[in-house]
């Protein structure tokens, strides 16, 4: 048995998301540039949606989303569907969910953060099919943000959560008091065991605190010589040596360094990573960084049913129909008010049928006209199947709970006598016979029968002489 799709058979991109809100991290004042903050939406797929259908968010160019992959799931742990989170928009996909379900619809959120200060008091999202969504900024816009606007006075730490979804970013700030007094001091990392450090991601530098504010940078490149730095990675025990090789601190600077650690796969929402830095002993102030995730679910009404037709010829002139010939179903019903119309395109003793239709929905069916055949003539089909109502070349069926009406559709197909091409040649005339000869004299006996008296007398007469001879000669 196969099931058709209750609309268009193609997957197609559909208009599901129903509203969008921001959500600010801090209880009040405005969302400053950088600062991460949470977005929220709605979606319910339209009637008619099948497995494979997608919806779309796309996010306006100042927002900037932590990617993202998740599974959309129901109350029951059940699949719905699954979604995509990139730096720009949201994409998700609907599974099979939707064919065995109705009023199917769920949440989404994610985390994103501005790149840029606005006046504007909202932000236009787009769905795939262009509709904007437009969504109010608290606070009524974006601030500028960023770094502090003095230079830190004492050794700190602090990291971020990539927009990869995959990576925090950490930064390390060492004012260059600290590194005088003539012997190297070496800056010890011990991170999460969780994490992993990735070496090739470290750079190194030095910022004038006097240009903290504009971010001045000069890079420190690696090597043994002055003005250079030092690395010595641990795996082992989860952490790495860093020393600044002769360092200038006569001047009033800031040494930095950055670097990134990848995240565990198994990494949740809400979980804390940190590590910790220490210089001679002393350790660094430093803040975990907490790992956030898009997520969403869906669910939907689960009873459902659906029906299926099997076309069947009979008829003495059924086995003249081309094995190849398919015979076009229409079917129509309203879901969520909405009509919704599709076609089934049969072969003979294959059933096609639609599911996922709730309830109570009615089903209208009606064939179209099959294209004609040599030698036969189609009579009218006829629909059948139990709970089938009929009425002309049309039939009417209601979807019960969990349940698939099956619908048989017989074709008779009668022979028809070849037409010939010329009138046959009529049989010749049979000739009269000769009419009787009144010529000779009335006896009193009907003309012709004379005659044949005459002749049976002559025959007996014959017969008694030969029988006398033979007596005569035997004796």
């Amino acid at each position: 048995m196969v099931f058709a799709a209750p609309a268009a058979a193609n997957a197609s991109e559909l208009d599901a998301i129903t509203s969008v809100t921001i959500n600010a991290d801090a209880p009040s004042g405005p969302i400053g540039v950088g600062q991460r903050y949470a977005v929220d939406a709605t979606w319910a797929a339209p009637a008619g949606a099948v497995e494979g259908d997608t919806f779309r968010l796309d996010f306006p160019s100042p927002v900037r989303a932590h990617s993202a992959t998740f599974v959309l799931r129901d109350a029951s742990g059940a699949t719905v569907g699954d979604c995509a989170v990139t730096e720009s928009s949201i994409l998700c996909t609907l599974g099979d969910y939707v064919e065995t379900h109705h009023d199917v619809r769920g949440t989404l959120h994610f985390y994103a953060q501005s790149t840029a200060a606005t006046d504007d008091d909202s932000y236009v999202f787009t769905t795939g099919n262009g509709i904007e969504i437009r969504v109010p900024i608290p606070g009524g816009g974006i601030v500028e943000g960023g770094e502090p606007g003095t230079a830190p006075t004492s050794p700190q730490k602090w990291g971020w959560l990539n927009d990869d979804g995959t990576s925090i970013t950490w930064q390390v700030v060492v004012p260059s008091d600290v590194l005088a007094g003539g012997s190297p001091v070496v800056l010890e990392d011990v991170y999460d065991a969780r994490m992993g450090f990735d070496p090739s991601s470290l750079t190194a530098g030095w910022v004038p605190a006097s240009k903290w504010a504009s971010w001045e940078y000069h890079e420190v490149v690696a090597g043994t010589g002055p003005e250079t730095y030092t690395l010595v990675d641990s795996p082992g025990t989860h952490s790495f040596e860093f020393t600044f090789n002769e360092p200038v601190a006569s001047e009033d600077r800031v040494y930095t360094l950055q670097y990134r650690t990848t995240l565990p796969a198994d990494a949740r929402d809400g979980d804390l990573f940190g590590n910790t830095v220490t210089a001679s002993g002393e350790a660094f102030t430093t803040w975990p960084v907490e790992f956030v995730t898009a997520g969403g679910e869906g669910g939907g009404t689960g009873n459902v049913g659906g029906f299926t037709v099997t076309k069947t010829l009979s008829g003495d002139g059924a086995s003249s129909v081309p094995d190849d010939t398919v015979y076009t179903v229409t079917y129509s019903y309203l879901r969520d008010g909405a009509p919704v119309t599709g076609s089934l395109a049969l072969s003979p003793g294959t059933p096609l049928g639609v599911g996922g239709l709730p309830t109570g929905t009615v089903v209208t069916l009606s064939e179209a006209a099959p294209e004609a055949i040599s030698g036969a003539d189609y009579g009218t089909p006829r629909f059948s199947g139990d709970g089938v109502m009929t009425d002309a070349s049309t039939a009417t069926l209601v979807i019960g709970d969990r349940s698939t009406v099956a619908v048989t559709l017989d074709n008779p197909v009668l022979l028809t006598p070849p037409t010939p091409s010329t009138p046959p040649t009529p049989p010749a005339a049979t000739p009269a016979p000769p009419a009787p000869d009144t010529s000779l004299a009335s006896t009193g006996v009907e003309p012709g029968r004379p005659i044949a008296g005459a002749i049976l007398m002559v025959l007996l007469g014959g017969a008694a002489l030969i029988v006398a001879r033979r007596r005569a000669h035997s004796g």
